[in-house]
């Protein structure tokens, strides 16, 4: 279905907030030398729909590097 300027893609119909459903995982890809330089990963997602300004479940990863 297309969408016209300005409209969203997600679907709010799904309300993956509200029900813990229809949730967009996004995710991290690592050669095997930074995969295990990972120390922690977690999937962030809001609470409730009011919370929610995304039905993404956006991924942080935690890498053990350290920039000089």
């Amino acid at each position: 279905m297309p969408c016209s300027a300005g409209e969203r893609t997600s679907l709010p119909t799904l309300k993956a907030c509200d029900n813990d459903a229809g949730w967009r995982i996004d995710c991290h890809v690592a050669s095997s030398g930074l995969a295990k330089l990972a120390i922690r990963a977690e999937v962030g997602r809001a609470t409730a729909y009011a919370e929610c300004w995304s039905d993404h479940g956006a991924v942080t990863v935690d890498y053990g590097i350290t920039l000089d």
